[in-house]
């Protein structure tokens, strides 16, 4: 059964995967993004391309652009293929009762996004997880000189995205941010 299928975030190199392998499975593929020029848009898989407001500074117009595309293109499955669209869609969940949404449900979705609870259950379930320290705070840096901290290691956010006071702060893709603001601590640790 070919289907009409929506894949949004298309410079996202996932969504270029996607619409190949859906392309190549028959279906009929389209894609959505905040340039109206992607690489998944430009796929010889691509049905057609539509340029939406930004999930993440924009997520209701988003939404309302998602659902208006679904219309007019007749989509039978609706694929957000990053955190900011999912959360976006979830947010507004009556403009999307006529197509499907092969995902977990929102509270599922926003637990499984949480590194630190992923890590807990995976350690819960037997599973080797690497040691972490979580900062939850600029004042739990000063743990870190404590700690026993050896090299190679991996400095990163829990969670992709952050809401706080009516702020969403991505931090995908800003961890030399991060990173340059823990130099400082980060510095006094010798490798080992």
């Amino acid at each position: 059964m070919t289907r009409a299928i929506l894949v949004t975030d298309g410079d996202e190199r996932s969504a270029l995967a996607v619409v190949r392998s859906l392309g190549n499975a028959g279906h009929k593929v389209y894609v959505c993004s905040t340039s109206g020029r992607s690489i998944a848009g430009a796929s010889r898989h691509a049905s057609g391309e539509r340029m939406v407001s930004p999930s993440l500074t924009n997520p209701d117009a988003f939404a309302r652009e998602l659902a208006s595309l679904i219309s007019l293109w007749r989509i039978d499955v609706l694929l957000p293929m990053t955190e900011q669209a999912f959360n976006a869609v979830f947010a507004n969940p009556e403009l999307f009762l006529t197509v499907l949404i092969p995902a977990a449900s929102p509270d599922k979705f926003r637990a499984i996004s949480d590194k630190r609870l992923v890590t807990e259950a995976a350690a819960a379930c037997g599973l080797s997880v690497p040691a972490q320290i979580v900062l939850t705070t600029p004042a739990d840096a000063a743990a870190l000189l404590d700690a026993d901290l050896h090299f190679p290691m991996v400095v990163k956010p829990g969670r992709s995205l952050i809401f706080a006071e009516s702020e969403v702060f991505a931090l995908l893709g800003q961890q030399r941010v991060l990173v340059a603001k823990l130099s400082a601590t980060l510095a006094v640790v010798q490798p080992t």
